[in-house]
């Protein structure tokens, strides 16, 4: 049976927001505030990082269950049921770590929101607009993986369905094929998204360079 789930996977997110040097004392400018915030950010995402290779681990270990299940026939029936409810146990771990990894992006904002904060005090116009111009781009980068988290968990959903019709006798290839057909659907909706969120990123790395050289802060080497 040549039935195909596509998955996205993990490691297509740009996790990795670059990180400056604090040198000296902590300093009570705006300027110096909004980098102490956008430095505590990096630290708070670090969560979100380490959650990638486990959920695409997780992806390919779910992929080799149901290759595992589609090369069987109805005479191994036991054994198509044991292998779904594996699969259904690891959609539920992915998407306990998609919820662990959205409270990482969520305790990241609220700290990205102390940074808007203190860039609205800057007086300097030409670092203000970098500095604003960061806080968009991180605006949308935030926007993105609301997205991608919704229809992440929409496509688990779908793949949580679809193990289940393979634990009914009376299904056919035709119902499978229409599962089937709607978790690629939702799947390429997860990945538009998660294009998105690397773009925004790569937006926002990009801006916040920026605006440390126009604050004269030194910038450490990117992550990742």
């Amino acid at each position: 049976m040549n039935l195909t789930v596509r998955h996205l996977s993990a490691g297509l997110l740009s996790v990795c927001i670059s990180g400056v040097f604090l040198a000296g004392c902590f300093g009570k400018s705006p300027e110096e505030n909004v980098k102490g915030s956008l430095e505590n950010v990096v630290k708070i995402e670090e969560n979100f990082k380490n959650e990638q290779k486990p959920l695409k681990d997780l992806e390919t270990n779910e992929h080799k269950l149901f290759e595992e299940m589609m090369r069987l026939s109805m005479d191994d029936f036991e054994k198509i049921v044991s292998l779904s409810q594996d699969a259904l146990k690891n959609v539920d771990e992915r998407e306990k770590r998609m919820k662990s990894e959205r409270e990482s992006i969520l305790k990241a904002k609220e700290e990205f929101d102390s940074a808007k904060e203190s860039a609205s005090k800057i007086r300097d116009e030409k670092i203000k607009e970098k500095a604003e111009l960061a806080g968009a781009y991180m605006e949308k980068r935030y926007g993105a993986y609301e997205n991608l988290y919704k229809e992440y968990l929409n496509a688990a959903s779908l793949d949580k369905q679809l193990y289940t019709l393979t634990q009914d006798k009376n299904a056919t290839i035709e119902d499978l094929e229409k599962q089937i057909d709607k978790i690629n659907k939702s799947y390429e909706d997860v990945i538009k998204e998660s294009e998105m969120f690397n773009q925004y990123t790569d937006q926002y790395n990009e801006a916040k360079k920026e605006f440390y050289q126009t604050a004269g802060f030194k910038e450490e080497k990117k992550e990742g």
